[in-house]
Parts: C-alpha cells; structure tokens; sequence
C-alpha cells in the first residue's frame, strides 16, 4: 500500500503537511467483541441490527466532513452492495498500488500515497476535515504515522466471536466522551494526545 512509498519519505514532513492543512477523523462502527468486519472480511452483520433509526450523530458529522480516504479493498466492498454511492458530493480519495482502477464518478479519485494525496487535494484556507473511512489494514497504517486527531467508535450490540478488529494504540489517544443511545450502540470519542 502507500506505505511502501512513504517509507521513503521524512515522516515528520508528512505528518506536518496533514496537520498543517488536514483534521484526520476516523468514524467507524465495531461490534460489541470489537470486531469492524466478520471472519471473511464481511461489514453484512451492521445490516442485521436494528438502528431504530437513530443517526448517532452520523448525519451530523458527514455533513461537517470535506472529504473521505479510504482504501482499495473498502472502496471496492462498497461498490459491491446493492444501492447508489452513498457519498455522493463528497470528494473521495481511494488510496491503491494498483494502476488500473477507473471510475465515471467526478466526485472519486485514485491516489497511491499521501504525498500524491496531498498535492491532488486543492488547499483552502481553512483546515479541511477528512473521513478515514477504511478499511483496517490502511486505517492502521494511517495511524502507524500518528495522523488520525480523532476517533469516533460507535459499539454496536452485536457479538462476532471472530473477524477483523483494528490494532490501533489506544493509548496514542484520550478518552473525551462516551454516549449510549437507545437503540444499544455504546459511542466513545478519542483525541489524539
């Protein structure tokens, strides 16, 4: 992924570049196990549980975003589900080592590191906040560089036993807030230290 590319590159510079111009926001949903996805990669089980249609605050928050990165496999997982691009009029960035990905969109652009990211991303005067939306294998590897400045981890009341869950260290983060809603999710908010 990007990070063979970055290796090369003065991690201080990127991680300045992304504070300097960039507020890196991870928003994910986990089961109650702590799992983002079950044991064959699949996100089918959030579709199970009853959300009684209660936001959690998601409508809010994407509205406050500017922009989504994601990586390949999540992109491609998205694409996979049966309904329109539901991000539509949100610029998103699909980081892949792969060459060949093409899109109709206006609104999804292909980028394969961060410094390609960066310049492509036209800078405004005002802090720009980003969605790191996934998956687990480019969401840890944004963190190994110390750029994500919150998380957002809405626990949801399902168990998995197995899966994928995210290795992040937690301890690179405090604790700010946590919020339990009717429908059972459990939300804790993190800022980086």
């Amino acid at each position: 992924m990007f990070l063979a590319l970055e290796k090369y590159m003065d991690a201080e510079n990127i991680n300045k570049t992304f504070k300097d111009n960039f507020e890196v926001i991870l928003n994910i949903a986990t089961s109650h196990d702590g799992f983002i996805a079950d044991k064959h990669g699949n996100v089918d089980w959030l579709n199970n549980f009853d959300h009684q249609n209660i936001d959690c605050g998601y409508n809010d928050f994407f509205n406050s975003i500017d922009l989504i990165i994601t990586g390949r496999k999540t992109y491609e997982q998205i694409l996979s589900f049966d309904c329109e691009w539901p991000y539509a009029n949100k610029k998103t960035f699909v980081f892949s080592n792969r060459g060949n990905l093409t899109t109709t969109r206006e609104d999804v652009f292909f980028v394969n590191s961060l410094a390609e990211f960066s310049q492509s991303v036209d800078k405004s005067e005002k802090k720009q906040t980003v969605w790191l939306l996934g998956g687990a294998n480019f969401i840890e590897n944004v963190s190994k560089l110390k750029l994500i400045d919150k998380m957002i981890i809405s626990r949801i009341p399902e168990t998995l036993e197995d899966g994928k869950a995210l290795d992040l260290d937690i301890n690179d983060f405090n604790l700010i807030k946590t919020q339990s809603f009717p429908n059972g999710i459990n939300q804790e908010i993190y800022m980086a230290k």
